[in-house]
C-alpha cells in the first residue's frame, strides 16, 4: 500500500492538536507535510518536514519537524506557524473552515481534508438584547444546570474578531460551560469608548446568565483579557457573593483611566454606584516618544514610567482590593508584553492578596517570550501587533511566534482546567 494521510477525526474543535498521521512511509524517508486554509480571506500555508521513524508513521503532533515553517516537536505546529503579525478580521467568527493537508515525498503524494470549528454543533446560541445588555449566549448540550462564565473584551470593545470574546465563549460552551459573551462598548447602540462604564451593567449580565443557565450554587465565573482582565479582578472584588472564580488574562492589579478615540485618560474607565472607580492618574505619553517594534508602538514603557512616578498613596488608592474575592483567581501574563507590563501588574494583585490575607488563592502563570495576545484559545493564530479599533494607533503585542504559541497552547488548557476545578464543567478526554 502506498503511503497515505490518515485523519483521526475529520471534524474537530479548534483547540485540538494536529490530529492526522502519514502512514506507510519507508523508515528514514524524508516527508513534507503541509496544511492550507483561509483566515478572513487571507490564504495560509504551513509546513513541517519530517524523517519517518522505523514504524513508518509520521505523527506531526508527536514527531519533531526538521524544517518548513517550524522546527521541533510542536503539537499545534501546523496550526500556528502562519506567523501573523496582525490577525485579519473574519466576518463570521463561528463559521467552521476546511483545512487541506498534503504529504509529499520523492516518489509519492497524498492529500486529505478536515474541518476545524470553534463551536460544537450541539451547542445552542442566542443573541442577547435584554434591556441594556448586548451580547451572545451559549448553552451546552444537555439539561443542566450548567457552570457558567461571563466573558468580555478588553480595550478593543465589541465581541472581538478572530479568536476573540465570542470565540472563547463558544469554545468554553463546547466544553460544558454555559457562557455569555457580553459587549459593553463599541458594539451596536452601546457607548463608543471605554469611559464611565458602570460595574452594575456586568452585574445585570451575571443575573441574566443565572436565569439562562441556572449555575450550581447560583454564582458564575468571569473572564477577560487586558483591560478585561483588570475588570475581572475588579468585578470579583466588588461582587464576591455573585462571582465564584476569576480568570484574568494579561491583567492589571491596578485600575487605569478610560480609553477613548481621543485617548482621554483623564476620565474614569469604570463607575460604581454612580461614582468613578479611582484610577492611577498620570500624564499620557506622547506616542512619538515611545519605542517601536517592527513599526508598531510599544506602550509598556509608558505604563512602567507611570508606575515608577506614582506615590505609594496613589498606588494604594488605585489598587484593586483582591483580598475581597469570593473565590480563586487565575492570572496569566506574558513576560514580553509590549502593550503593558502584565507580569508586573499581575504581581501587584498577587502581593496585595498575600499582604492583606486573601481568603482564596491567586495563581499567577507568567510565560517567557510571550506577549499580550497569547490568551486566545489554543490552536488559533496569535497576533503580534494590532491596529487598535478605538484610537487607530498601531500597537505591538510582543512575544515571539514560538513563545506566543507555546504559551497559548498551555494557557488555554490551564483556563479550562481551572474552571473545571472551580465551578465544574468537563474537559474532553485526551
Amino acid at each position: 500500500m502506498s503511503p497515505r494521510i490518515s485523519i483521526d477525526n475529520p471534524d474537530v474543535l479548534v483547540d485540538e492538536p494536529v490530529g492526522f498521521s502519514v502512514v506507510g512511509c519507508a523508515p528514514d524517508e524524508p516527508v513534507s507535510v503541509s496544511a492550507t486554509w483561509r483566515v478572513g480571506g487571507v490564504a495560509v500555508r504551513t509546513e513541517g518536514r519530517f524523517v519517518a521513524p522505523p514504524s513508518g508513521v509520521i505523527a506531526p503532533a508527536r514527531l519533531p519537524s526538521q524544517g518548513g515553517t517550524y522546527t521541533g516537536t510542536e503539537p499545534y505546529g501546523l496550526w500556528w506557524t502562519n506567523d501573523f503579525v496582525d490577525v485579519p478580521d473574519e466576518a463570521d467568527i463561528l463559521e467552521p473552515w476546511t483545512v487541506s493537508v498534503r504529504a509529499t515525498a520523492a516518489t509519492w503524494e497524498s492529500t486529505g481534508a478536515l474541518v476545524r470549528r470553534k463551536i460544537s454543533p450541539a451547542v445552542k446560541h442566542v443573541v442577547v438584547r435584554s434591556g441594556p445588555l448586548r451580547g451572545v449566549a451559549f448553552l451546552p448540550e444537555g439539561d443542566g444546570p450548567f457552570p457558567s462564565v461571563l466573558v468580555y473584551s478588553g480595550s478593543g470593545g465589541g465581541l472581538g474578531e478572530l479568536g476573540g470574546v465570542k470565540s472563547s465563549a463558544a469554545l468554553l460552551a463546547s466544553h460544558g460551560f454555559a457562557t455569555l459573551a457580553l459587549a459593553y462598548f463599541r458594539y451596536e447602540d452601546l457607548p463608543t469608548d471605554l469611559t464611565d462604564i458602570p460595574l452594575e451593567y456586568f452585574h445585570q449580565g451575571i443575573d441574566w446568565l443565572r436565569d439562562f443557565a441556572a449555575p450550581p450554587g447560583g454564582r458564575v465565573a468571569v473572564m477577560g483579557a487586558s483591560r478585561g482582565g483588570e475588570l475581572s479582578l475588579l468585578l470579583g472584588s466588588t461582587y464576591p457573593d455573585d462571582i465564584s472564580a476569576v480568570v484574568a488574562k494579561v491583567p492589571s492589579g491596578v485600575v487605569w483611566g478610560g480609553f477613548a478615540h481621543d485617548n482621554a485618560g483623564h476620565r474614569a474607565a469604570w463607575t460604581f454606584e454612580g461614582r468613578p472607580v479611582p484610577w492611577l492618574k498620570g500624564r499620557n505619553a506622547d506616542p512619538e516618544d515611545l519605542p517601536r517594534r517592527d513599526g508598531a508602538i510599544e506602550l509598556t514603557p509608558a505604563f512602567e514610567a507611570q508606575l515608577a512616578a506614582a506615590t505609594p498613596e496613589a498606588l494604594a488608592e488605585a489598587a484593586i482590593p483582591v483580598e475581597r474575592l469570593g473565590g480563586p483567581a487565575l492570572l496569566l501574563s506574558g513576560e514580553d508584553d509590549a502593550m503593558w507590563p502584565s507580569a508586573t501588574l499581575s504581581e501587584v494583585a498577587v502581593e496585595r492578596a498575600r499582604s492583606q490575607g486573601a481568603r482564596y488563592p491567586l495563581r499567577h502563570l507568567h510565560y517567557p517570550d510571550a506577549g499580550h495576545s497569547f490568551t486566545v484559545p489554543a490552536g488559533l493564530p496569535v497576533a503580534r501587533a494590532t491596529l487598535h479599533p478605538v484610537d487607530g494607533s498601531y500597537y505591538a503585542y510582543g512575544g515571539s511566534p514560538v513563545g506566543n504559541a507555546r504559551a497559548n497552547a498551555n494557557a488555554w488548557w490551564e483556563i479550562v482546567d481551572f474552571l473545571k476545578a472551580s465551578i465544574g464543567g468537563n474537559r474532553p478526554a485526551e
